[in-house]
Parts: C-alpha cells; sequence; structure tokens
C-alpha cells in the first residue's frame, strides 16, 4: 500500500507529463497554468488511496484521478471569475493574466477534458462511474447557485447551509472516494460508506475554515482572517449569530451588516465578540467534531471494526497508521494502553513477492523491525507474530508439524516470514522483558458464526479457498 506522500507524487508528475496537442496555443495556455498552480491534491490522492485499499497498483486508475483535478480547477477557475479574484494560490488568476472571455472558454475546455480522462475508466465500470460523475458535477452547479443566492437573503436557515455547502464541497470529496472503490472493484456497501465518509469530512473541512477565517492564526491559515464578516458572508458562524442572539446582541450585529462603510478591522472585532459572547465559537467547534467523528464512523464501517464492535461489545478503536512509518506508529504506543501486540499486518501475495521482491522485504521487514523497537521503549512485554507455512519451503514430509524443520523459503514473502522469525527469537532472548510466539499457519478458512467479519477479500483474492468459493457463488467466473 502506498503512502499519501507516494500518492501524492504520482498525481503531481501525471499532471506534469500531461500533453495538449490542440490549437490554438491561446485556449490550453490558461489550462496550464490554471493547473501547474499546486495545491492539494486532495481529491485525486482519495481517489487513488480508495482504490488502493483493495487493489494495488494505483496507476491504473490515474486518469480518472486527473480527470477529478481537471474538474475542480475548472470549477476555482470559473470560482475566481465569478468573484473577481485577482490571487489564486499566490499568482494571478486566469482572467487577471488573460482577460474574462478566455477564462470562460478555457474553463469550459476543462470540463470537456475532464469527462476525456473520466471516460478512459474501466470499460466495465465506466456508464456507473460516468453517471456518479455527471450527478456530482450538476450537484456542484446547484451548490454554487444557492451560495449566490443566500448573497441576497438574510432569512438564510442552517440546515439550508449544511446542504450549500454538501453539494459545493463535500460531494466531489464523495465522488472521488466511491469512483477509487467502483473501479477497484470494491464491494457495494464499502462503496458507499467511503461516499458517506467524503461528505462528512467535507462539510467538517468546510466548517472549519469557517471558523478559522474568524478564529484562525492567519501566519497558519495562509490568509487575513475575518474576510468571511468583511464581506457579509452567510456562514455556520453568522447564520447561527443570527438565530441565537438575544434583542440587544441582534441589533448590534444587524446594525455592522447595514454599515456600508464601516471599519473593516472594527467590523471584524465587533462582530468576532459577538460571535464570543452568542456563544458561536463552541457551537462551530462541536458541529465540527460531530461531523468529524461521524466519518470517523464511516470509515470505521469500511475497515471491518464495526463488526469486530458487534460481536465483542467492545469499542474498539481503529487507527490507520503505516507499521514502517516509525514516529506516525509511536503515536499509538503513546496514545492507547495495551500490553500485547498481534501483528498481522504485511504483505502476503506470494506471486506478487516473486515480481517485486523489495517491496516486500522493505515492508514486512521494518514494520516488524519498527514494532519491537517501539514495544521495548513503551514496555509492551507480549507479542504473537503472524508467520506462515511458507517457512517450510518445500517440506520433505507431509503433512507439515510444529517439529518439521525450515527449509529455504521460494519466495521473497517466505524469506520475510523467516527472517521475521529469527528476528522474533533472537529479540525474545536478549531482551528477558520481551515474550513471542509466532503463529504458523496455512490460507485461513471460513468467518464468523455471525458472518459480521471473516472471508470477504478485497478485490480479486490471492488466496485458494476465497476464489473458490467466489467462483461457486458466480462472483467470479471460472
Amino acid at each position: 500500500m502506498y503512502t499519501s506522500e507516494q500518492i501524492l507524487e504520482m498525481v503531481n508528475q501525471g499532471i506534469s507529463n500531461m500533453q495538449y496537442q490542440r490549437q490554438p496555443e491561446g485556449l490550453y495556455a490558461p489550462i496550464k497554468y490554471v493547473l501547474s498552480l499546486g495545491g492539494k491534491r486532495i481529491r485525486p490522492v482519495l481517489m487513488l488511496m480508495a482504490y488502493n485499499l483493495y487493489k494495488e497498483d494505483v496507476t491504473n486508475i490515474l486518469s480518472p484521478a486527473l480527470a477529478i483535478e481537471t474538474y475542480h480547477n475548472y470549477t476555482l477557475l470559473h470560482d475566481d471569475l465569478m468573484d473577481k479574484a485577482d490571487v489564486r494560490r499566490g499568482k494571478p488568476t486566469v482572467h487577471k493574466v488573460w482577460d474574462d472571455n478566455t477564462a470562460i472558454l478555457s474553463g469550459d475546455s476543462m470540463l470537456v477534458l475532464a469527462y476525456q480522462l473520466m471516460a478512459q475508466s474501466d470499460p466495465a465500470k465506466l456508464k456507473e462511474v460516468m453517471d456518479l460523475f455527471t450527478e456530482t458535477a450538476l450537484q456542484i452547479g446547484e451548490g454554487q447557485q444557492y451560495d449566490m443566492e443566500f448573497e441576497r437573503r438574510n432569512d438564510v436557515q442552517e440546515q439550508e447551509y449544511i446542504e450549500m455547502i454538501r453539494l459545493k464541497t463535500s460531494v466531489l470529496l464523495a465522488c472521488a472516494l466511491k469512483i477509487g472503490a467502483m473501479l477497484a472493484g470494491a464491494p457495494d456497501e464499502d462503496a458507499e460508506n467511503l461516499y458517506s465518509f467524503g461528505e462528512k469530512v467535507g462539510l467538517a473541512f468546510q466548517l472549519q475554515d469557517d471558523y478559522l477565517d474568524v478564529y484562525g492564526d492567519p501566519a497558519v491559515f495562509g490568509k487575513k482572517i475575518g474576510g468571511d464578516i468583511r464581506c457579509n458572508k452567510k456562514t455556520y458562524m453568522l447564520i447561527n449569530a443570527l438565530q441565537k442572539a438575544n434583542e440587544k446582541q441582534f441589533a448590534e450585529l444587524t446594525s455592522w451588516l447595514e454599515q456600508e462603510n464601516a471599519d473593516p478591522d472594527k467590523k471584524v472585532a465587533a462582530v468576532t465578540a459577538l460571535y464570543d459572547e452568542i456563544g458561536i465559537k463552541a457551537l462551530c467547534d462541536a458541529k465540527i467534531n460531530s461531523y468529524f467523528s461521524e466519518a470517523k464512523h464511516c470509515l470505521d464501517k469500511v475497515s471491518g471494526v464495526e463488526g469486530v464492535r458487534a460481536i465483542t461489545g467492545v469499542d474498539v478503536p481503529f487507527v490507520n497508521v503505516d507499521c514502517c512509518d516509525k514516529e506516525a506508529f509511536a503515536e499509538l504506543f503513546k496514545q492507547y494502553d495495551f500490553d500485547s501486540v498481534i501483528h498481522f499486518a504485511a504483505f502476503k501475495a506470494v506471486g506478487e513477492s516473486v515480481a517485486d521482491p523489495m517491496k516486500y522485504y522493505r515492508n514486512n521487514l521494518l514494520s516488524f523491525l519498527n514494532i519491537i523497537d517501539l514495544m521495548r521503549e513503551y514496555g509492551r512485554r507480549n507479542i504473537v507474530f503472524s508467520s506462515s507455512a511458507t517457512v517450510y519451503g518445500e517440506a520433505e514430509e507431509l503433512p507439515v508439524t510444529e517439529q518439521t524443520e525450515r527449509k529455504p523459503a521460494t519466495s521473497a514473502y517466505g524469506n520475510t516470514k523467516q527472517m521475521c522469525e529469527d528476528i522474533l527469537r533472537d529479540a525474545v532472548t536478549a531482551y528477558p522483558e520481551l515474550k513471542g510466539i509466532a503463529l504458523r499457519y496455512f490460507n485461513p478458512i471460513g468467518a464468523h458464526p455471525s458472518a459480521l467479519i471473516g472471508e470477504l477479500p478485497r478485490g480479486v483474492p490471492q488466496n485458494l479457498v476465497p476464489y473458490v468459493t467466489q467462483t461457486a457463488a458466480g462472483v467470479r467466473e471460472c
């Protein structure tokens, strides 16, 4: 599995490699320009990360990921023109470098190019992908229209605002995640949960943007705070302040909103003080945390943690972390109090390990070394290591038992299991506080009787039994 940094590098490289062979140059130069301005690229990264939950080679869907980024930048190009914005990401906007007509025409062409890229999706999934992409594009336009209409209204309700930002911001994040899952052949339930995760995260991000525009540190936020207050923008903060203010507070707030020539800094200070009096800061903070919590719940369903919770009755926390990232992994040891580790995190496809052995040595060995180091550093005593019957190599007698001697492994995967067993043996010998056991087994078969957890591999199964059962059930062809 790739890190987000590795995926971001793929996306940036993909954008750099995009070629526009058509003429006239004056139509395509602004497109190259706006895509070169950078940004977080969060939408294509999320699409590829969703795909990577189920399949390894994310470059298979690089074109659809670039389609999402092209479409997103098309909306920004038109937003800048509508808002008469002079700067985007520290650079002059397209209509300032060229002119309004060029911005409109190049933006329209970006929309067409986005559809061309998205049409390069797997033909078997193309219709459902294009249906979702088209629906999302329509929703974003609807959200923009609502936002424009809200500028002329003084009676906007909280739920209307939430729906507007869902359409304008959240649905594209959700679309990116769901398309990534769909193209990877993920179960429908997972794809829907990833979509919901994107929606909730998008809402939290937009509300956090509202919050930071009032309470953020300009050095961190990247721009001067109070912009929304200066232009009377209908945000979650202002809508709730108007609804929850007492008579005196309402009169003062309305007065500032109606002053056309008010001193900007005084207005920001006064409205912020009113927000504090009314309790808007805490209200917005709670709403943000609520959406992040809902997003985590959706992601937990994808991870399978919900099934474990239902069976055990224990609220098992789920943390998504790369075991090879020692610094990030250490945060888990700091945050949670546990005394034992069951280590199942490894790449495990024998065929793939033969084709790309360094990937397996790097991941499987480094992750295990990090676990042993962190267990010692934070006083965790017990470890069960998930080994494999591949350590027996080409056994001379069958069936193998625990007394069967190890033979040279026949794959890089098997080698990593043998090496980790040796590391474990040497570690528990040298460090008496550690206790460990290597669990050797063949392919696990079956599921919990509740069917809440068990034999449901994502993507194409790498083991024989799930492949056979999926074929028998009609999921796969013979």
